[in-house]
């Protein structure tokens, strides 16, 4: 009987060991590499490389629904080589010939930083997961992404699979983007 009872519970104790898993936050933000890793920005309902139809298709019923809200708002702005669906406070880009999102720009809490978070505490907390930030330049297709503001800062984390590039106006944090590479 003691036996049994033991092995139950180192089997219990070893299940419990397995299903552990990376803490993916600290006290300062996200581990922004492993949701660059998936794709995806943790406050949004989409991610890099699904199908543009599938995502317009679900946000402009959402929008059309009795009762939506602001935040429900769906548009889409087709220019000459790349489409971007625009929400309240997300835009999903794809290229036109391609169909399937690769850039995704949000303007609102992001990574677990809230609108208006400084630089350096971006910075700090993703050093906390080993992670180094460059402050860039952006090209003029990229900054327009965030309104095109050219008193912005930007600092990019580049990975694997895409790129993380938070942007600043006064230091100050008003959005940031995840694309593919």
């Amino acid at each position: 009987m003691k036996k049994s009872i033991c092995l139950i519970l180192v089997f219990c104790f070893a299940f419990c060991l397995v299903s552990c898993k990376k803490d993916k936050t600290n006290a300062d933000g996200v581990d922004i590499s492993y949701y660059a890793g998936l794709g995806q920005i943790p406050e949004c309902e989409y991610k890099l490389g699904q199908d543009a139809d599938t995502v317009l298709k679900e946000l402009t019923e959402k929008s059309k629904k009795d009762g939506a809200s602001e935040e429900d708002f769906c548009d889409v702005f087709e220019g000459e080589s790349k489409t971007k669906i625009i929400t309240s406070n997300t835009h999903y880009i794809y290229n036109n010939g391609e169909k399937n999102i690769s850039k995704i720009v949000v303007f609102d809490e992001v990574y677990g930083f809230p609108l208006g978070t400084d630089m350096n505490t971006v910075k700090t907390a993703q050093e906390g997961f080993d992670l180094k930030g460059e402050e860039v330049s952006l090209s003029d297709e990229d900054a327009r992404d965030f309104s095109g503001n050219s008193s912005c800062t930007y600092l990019k984390f580049d990975f694997e699979k895409s790129t993380v590039i938070f942007a600043f106006e006064d230091n100050a944090l008003i959005g940031a983007s995840i694309k593919s590479k």
